[in-house]
Formats: C-alpha cells, structure tokens, sequence
C-alpha cells in the first residue's frame, strides 16, 4: 500500500502570544500537499513553544487558503512549562483533506478561559502540520490466466484468478485483448477483444479463435478499477490457442471387384493426413447407378477407425 507524509510549516516573522480569551495566532502553513484521493491515516500539529501555563486549554482550527476556520482540535495542555516540542493531535474533515491537495492552509489557536499568557510561538519551525496517509494505488492483475484449450474448432474459455482491489480503488470489470501469429512466433499487434464487468477477483469467458484456420491467437488480461484510467493493473498473459486445421483425404481410393454380384467389395485407400489433430476414423459412403449415368444419393455405409 502507498504511503506517505505531507508536512505544512510556518516560521512566523513575529512573536505570537497565545493568550485566555483571544485569537492569537493566524498564519499560513506551506510547503506541503496530498495527493488527491489520499487515506487520512493520522493528522497532527506540532508546536514550538515557549509554555508559560498548564492550567487552561487552547484550541486550533484550519481553513483552506484565505477560507472559513473549522476547529480540528480543542482542550489541548502542554505537557510542561518552559521551551519544549508538543504535538496535539487533530481530526481532519473532507473539505480540509480536499484543500490540502492544493498546497496551503491557515491555521489559527484561540486560548480558554483567563489570565496571563498561555505559550509563546518564536522562531525557528514553530508550527507544523503533519499528515500520514495512504495514497490510493492501482487494481492487481490477475495472477493466471489459462485457457480451456490449445486446438479448438469453437471459442475456448479464459478463466482468471487472482485479481486484487488497490488502496481506494475497487474491481470494475477486465479488459481483454488478443494478437494472431500464422506460425505460433511471429505475433501480431494486441487488439481489444472485449470487456468484462465484474467485481470479484476471479472469472472466466469465451473468447473468440482467429479467422483462418491453422493460425494462432493468444490474450492477456488486465484489471480496472473505480478510480479509472492510470489505475488498471499491469496485463497478464495466457498462452496460445490454435484453430483447427482439416485433415487432407486420401489421395488414392480403390474398391475391387469392379463386377460383382453380391459378394463384398473391398475398399483401399492411401495418402490421407492429419490436420491440427491425428486421425481418428474415416467416413465410407456408396451410392448407385444402373446406368452409370444417372446417380443416387450418398449413403454412409461405415466410420472405421
């Protein structure tokens, strides 16, 4: 998960007393900026004081630049007296986490109840505000992608799993895209395929086989998110698929006797091939004529294997 601190300072040019009773201190902190869509994981203010008094409270608020103050902090003590480092912690609402994405803000401390003065602000970095957060990060790709074939004659299916959400970011859907090779080495370019919208982190789909037999396509995968584009996953890639190729037939086919009367005839055959995928049978029909002329319909008459 992405984390970082932003920190917004001041060194005030004047001595600023915070007092019982009084808004003393207003001032504008810079110098740091979150990113946007950041997770508050803690805020604090961190005084540099001189601190004349522990027996009354103070408060502090934030605006944006040159807006209204909120209070993010009130009953606050130092510790002890004298120069010391204190920080007091505070709660950030929407409208402060928004405007510190741009950079500055005012921070102001009012002191409670009465009498003499509360602390002292001098030189040096006396005021900062320190925000820990977690920057929202992208979706996680899936950790395999496999296909349910690597010969088909119809669309094979992609099944995924593994995807994970990012900081902020939940699953929305896939992307799917593919390329084609003619020799299984030489690939195309990655074209999109389809998408597919979803929230869990596995899944699976048909996806289509190249046009012209006997070529291959493989596909890769990737995850998208609700924060958009620059929040996908990086892609995960499936090995290749190969469209079914056709076996050749036999190149030469006989059958004998040529004159029979009702003895079997024998058929022989040669120079068949496979196509993508061994032989398994082969299909022998007849038809007939009594006249040599004119012929019936094709009857399958056996597949032998």
């Amino acid at each position: 998960m992405p984390t970082g601190t932003a920190t917004f300072s001041a060194t005030p040019s004047n001595t600023y007393d915070v007092e019982p009773g009084f808004t003393n201190v207003t001032v504008t902190l810079t110098g740091g900026s979150l990113p946007t869509g950041a997770e508050i994981s803690s805020a604090v203010v961190r005084l540099n004081a001189n601190v004349s008094r522990t027996d009354v409270t103070f408060s502090v608020a934030l605006a944006p630049k040159s807006g209204s103050f909120t209070t993010v902090a009130s009953g606050l003590k130092f510790s002890g007296t004298g120069t010391r480092t204190q920080d007091f912690t505070l709660t950030l609402t929407s409208g402060l986490i928004t405007a510190m994405t741009s950079g500055n803000i005012d921070f102001r401390a009012t002191g409670a109840g009465s009498g003499s003065r509360i602390f002292r602000l001098t030189s040096g970095t006396a005021i900062q505000v320190i925000v820990s957060y977690a920057a929202a990060g992208p979706v996680g790709a899936p950790t395999s992608a496999t296909l349910s074939a690597s010969v088909a004659e119809s669309s094979p299916t992609l099944t995924w799993a593994g995807a994970s959400s990012g900081t902020m970011n939940s699953i929305t859907g896939y992307e799917i895209q593919h390329c084609d090779s003619a020799n299984g080495s030489s690939w195309g370019s990655w074209t999109a395929l389809k998408t597919v919208s979803s929230s869990a982190t596995s899944g699976s789909t048909t996806v289509d086989l190249p046009t012209t037999r006997g070529n291959y396509r493989k596909y890769r995968i990737r995850t998208l998110g609700s924060l958009g584009a620059g929040y996908e996953s990086s892609w995960k890639e499936t090995s290749s698929v190969r469209k079914n190729t056709v076996p050749n037939g036999p190149t030469s086919v006989t059958a004998s006797p040529e004159v029979f009367v009702d003895e079997k005839v024998t058929v022989v055959w040669s120079g068949a091939a496979g196509g993508t995928s061994a032989i398994k049978a082969y299909m022998i029909a007849a038809r007939h004529s009594t006249n040599v002329s004119s012929w019936g319909s094709w009857n399958v008459l056996a597949t032998p294997n």
